[in-house]
């Protein structure tokens, strides 16, 4: 997964379900009501966007624009690259920042899936989604609906994880859908899954110890 996708993962892990509600609202004049609702997370609207190259690694505006709208500066920021150099930040004490290293875990296995994650996964599962949906636990009836009421395998893949999460919840963890995809056989997915949440968590380390290096607690108070 490249830097900018891995990004969008963290930015969709920040977004709440108003501030989704909000963006929704904020596009429709780009994203038609037919697939605006059928947007649930906030990278499937990330997705969308793409889609009508409205957002790439090179054009990051036009969602920069949007997270302002809805006053999350601080997403909008961490999209442009932009340092967050108020007096505020610079004058944290060490015991008010150290809880950023806390929320980092060392070993991401018994965390919950991202949601964009399983978004990713969707397309990769294709037809094995059957096979990965009774390996989570999902009851046979419930399958069959999502089988009859989607028509693309990849939207059949995308309602089964939202139903897994939605289910397990925080039981809906990393290491649960590892020893699934391996089950199914999928041994190369389960590895995409453990290289994308390593990579997410090396990232996320590396944004804390930027935060609590000495000269950025420094900036701000000359």
């Amino acid at each position: 997964m490249s830097d900018f996708r891995l990004l969008l993962l963290e930015i969709s892990n920040e977004i709440t379900n108003a501030d989704l509600a909000k963006l929704k609202f904020l596009c429709e004049d780009v994203i038609p009501s037919r697939t605006s609702e059928g947007i649930s997370q906030p990278f499937e609207l990330f997705r969308a966007l793409e889609q009508r190259n409205l957002l790439s690694e090179q054009n990051r505006e036009f969602l920069a624009s949007k997270l302002s709208d809805v006053n999350r500066i601080a997403l909008r920021n961490k999209l442009l690259g932009i340092q967050d150099d108020t007096p505020v930040n610079a004058m944290l004490g060490q015991e008010q920042i150290q809880p950023v290293r806390q929320v980092i875990p060392r070993n991401f296995q018994n965390t919950p899936v991202p949601p964009a994650l399983c978004h990713d996964l969707a397309e990769d599962v294709s037809t094995s989604w059957k096979m990965l949906s009774r390996r989570l636990f999902i009851p046979e009836g419930v399958i069959k609906n999502i089988d009859s009421e989607n028509h693309r395998v990849v939207d059949k893949c995308t309602v089964m994880f939202n139903e897994w999460k939605s289910r397990q919840c925080d039981n809906a963890t990393v290491r649960v859908l590892r020893e699934a995809l391996e089950k199914i056989g999928r041994r190369d997915l389960s590895e995409k899954v453990r290289d994308e949440m390593e990579a997410l968590r090396q990232r996320n380390l590396q944004l804390a110890e930027r935060e609590l290096a000495p000269g950025n607690n420094d900036r701000g108070l000359c």
